[in-house]
């Protein structure tokens, strides 16, 4: 997308680039209201971070529909809130489940409460892992 060290440290927020985590450096570090991965050859964990807007008292369960050919753990599996704690954050970690193709997968992430749902998608290309390198 053209961007720059300088660019991403400002649309993440961060003063230093490389803070830890399978996607640091990378624009993969925004808390946008999805996930893509245009490149996975491995395994990668990213954070998102919610606010809950609806009921304080709410508590949400995650639906996880990963990709295709993915693998996706999702952590914590509940969001509980309530009018001292309005913001949580999550983790998702997406690995490759094969070695054979390299595609665009999609999948989604679905926080439900019993009245509400919330829907993140997630699109994935996986990458052929480097299988000749020392």
């Amino acid at each position: 997308m053209g961007h720059n060290e300088i660019s991403i440290k400002q649309l993440a927020g961060k003063n230093s680039l490389y803070h830890g985590g399978g996607a640091s450096g990378s624009i993969l570090d925004i808390n946008f209201p999805s996930i893509t991965i245009p490149n996975l050859k491995g395994s990668v964990t990213l954070k998102r971070t919610v606010t809950n807007v609806e009921n304080p008292n709410s508590k949400y369960e995650v639906i996880n529909d990963p990709p295709q050919s993915t693998v996706a753990e999702v952590k914590p599996m509940y969001l509980p809130f309530n009018p001292k704690v309005r913001m949580m954050s999550y983790t998702v970690t997406i690995s490759i489940s094969h070695k054979i193709t390299t595609e665009y997968y999609f999948g989604s992430l679905t926080w439900v409460d019993g009245m509400h749902s919330v829907r993140i998608p997630k699109t994935v290309k996986t990458e052929f892992p480097n299988v000749f390198s020392d």
